[in-house]
This record gives C-alpha cells, sequence and structure tokens, in this order.
C-alpha cells in the first residue's frame, strides 16, 4: 500500500511513504528499498517485524520528498537500480553495486533531449523499473517531467488520450483525479481524471500476462 501526503494545512512538500500489511493487522512502514540502509542487523530487525524502538527504527529511510519550492526537489537522493539485474537482496545491495537512473537528474539538472528520453524510457518500462528498485517519486513524475521539458519536442504517447496527461507539475498521481486548469466553474476549478504514461505500461503488461499466462510466470527467474 503506498501513500502521499501533505503537511497539514501546507501545499507542500508532498510526502511519499509505502506501507505493509502486518501480522497485528495495523499497518506498517516499510523501508525504502531504493535508499541505502548502512545498518543492516537493524533493517533485518525491522523487515522481520522484530524492532519496535522507535528511536531505532527511525534511523532507516522510509520516506520521500518532493518539492518545488525548496533548493533540494528530491530528498532523500534515491540509489536505483533499474538498470542492474534483478535480485531479492535490493535493501542490502551497496550504492557502488548500483546501477540506475531517477527523475531526480529532471529537476536538478540541464538534461538533453536524448537524456530526458533515455530516462522516462526506462521509469516508465515495468519490466525495468519497479517497486524493488525504482524511488516512488521517478515512477510518479517521469511523464510530467517529460512535458516539461520536451514540450512540443516530446513524442506523443499513442496509448493515452492527451486530454487525460498530468496537466500541472504537481499532478503526481499516476492514476487517478486532479484539479484541472482547463475545466472551471467561476474560480472555481473542477477535477479530471489523469492518467500517466507509467499507468499505461503496466496496465498493457497485465492484460499481456492474463492473455499469456503461461508464458509471463515463465517470465519469473
Amino acid at each position: 500500500m503506498a501513500v502521499m501526503g501533505l503537511p497539514n494545512g501546507v501545499p507542500e512538500p508532498w510526502i511519499f511513504l509505502a506501507l505493509q500489511l502486518g501480522a497485528d493487522g495495523k499497518y506498517n512502514p516499510v523501508p525504502s528499498p531504493s535508499a541505502i540502509h548502512e545498518d543492516h542487523a537493524l533493517l533485518k530487525k525491522v523487515l522481520g517485524g522484530q524492532e519496535k524502538d522507535p528511536k531505532e527504527v527511525g534511523k532507516l529511510l522510509f520516506s520521500q520528498m518532493l518539492s518545488f519550492v525548496d533548493r533540494e526537489p528530491v530528498a532523500p537522493e534515491p540509489a536505483n537500480n533499474n538498470q542492474g539485474d534483478i535480485t531479492c537482496q535490493f535493501f542490502f545491495m551497496p550504492k557502488e553495486a548500483r546501477k540506475g537512473v531517477s527523475t531526480k537528474e529532471l529537476f536538478t539538472d540541464s538534461p538533453s533531449e536524448e537524456r530526458v528520453r533515455t530516462i522516462v524510457d526506462v521509469i516508465a518500462d515495468p519490466t525495468k523499473s519497479h517497486f524493488f528498485n525504482t524511488d516512488c517519486i521517478s515512477c510518479h513524475t517521469e511523464t510530467r517531467r517529460e512535458m516539461d521539458l520536451l514540450e512540443d519536442k516530446m513524442p506523443p504517447i499513442t496509448s493515452i488520450d492527451k486530454n487525460v496527461l498530468p496537466q500541472h507539475h504537481w499532478n503526481v498521481r499516476n492514476f487517478g483525479w486532479f484539479k484541472s486548469s482547463q475545466l472551471s466553474i467561476g474560480k472555481l476549478r473542477k477535477v479530471a481524471a489523469t492518467v500517466a504514461r507509467r499507468t499505461a505500461t503496466e496496465t498493457a503488461e497485465v492484460v499481456e500476462c492474463v492473455n499469456h499466462i503461461d508464458e509471463c510466470f515463465a517470465r519469473v527467474p
């Protein structure tokens, strides 16, 4: 279960957090797989549901922040592995062994058109990027960052009606509803459906898997 939240009464930053249902019937935060956790002994305790001391648990990284007013728009910096081999040891993989891209580069640098497309193509591809090797913000911003940086040079996303693409940089929803600047009644903005490319590629993969279930399971290592 993934959630996004805002501080009470403040328009930003957005905080991204993943949760899992524990044996006690409560949702508990999950340490971020895209972060580097130095204390492996503590990490094992938390993942095993053994560690309860909030002061100790607080040493691990659980959330990620997106801001358009802070000097550091994405924090903490992700250490993705979406260009490396798929592994079940992602939590304990050192930074130097990881190979990946994130949209943080598209917020802080001045990337070339080719670099933008390279990054968003990796992030939007569910066969390369997923929860265990890619940070939350990358998957929630790839479409909008491409729209912001490439504008008219951005190739059309043929699987999505352009009218439901995210129309504002603060629209970090992959699939859902968002206030639209194009639809309004007086000073009130109406909500409109919104879809990101990541959702389209994930949906296509699910449909392909359902239609060819045996071949789908054969791909699993």
